[in-house]
């Protein structure tokens, strides 16, 4: 079994909750869904083998930035350039 399958610990569950806590509170995010998303992210983070609970954050938090700053770009009108 890979270790991307084995299911998770309450031990790695609460370190992924700590994490999730800490980036949810950095960046004020309320939002269910965008919760829910990040949720998904710090696991998948997790799962990859990333169990430092610094670096988790580290490697969580910078995909949440990039998801918010996306959102305030909005939805482009004009096709990128190729």
């Amino acid at each position: 079994m890979r270790q991307r399958d084995e299911p998770l610990t309450s031990e790695d569950l609460t370190v992924c909750d700590e994490v999730l806590k800490r980036i949810t509170e950095k960046h004020a995010i309320n939002d269910h869904n965008t919760t829910v998303h990040l949720a998904s992210i710090v696991i998948e983070i997790y799962r990859q083998g990333v169990h430092d609970p610094e670096q988790l954050a580290l490697l969580a938090g910078a995909s949440c930035e990039a998801m918010i700053e996306m959102r305030q770009l909005g939805p482009r009108l004009d096709p990128a350039p190729l």
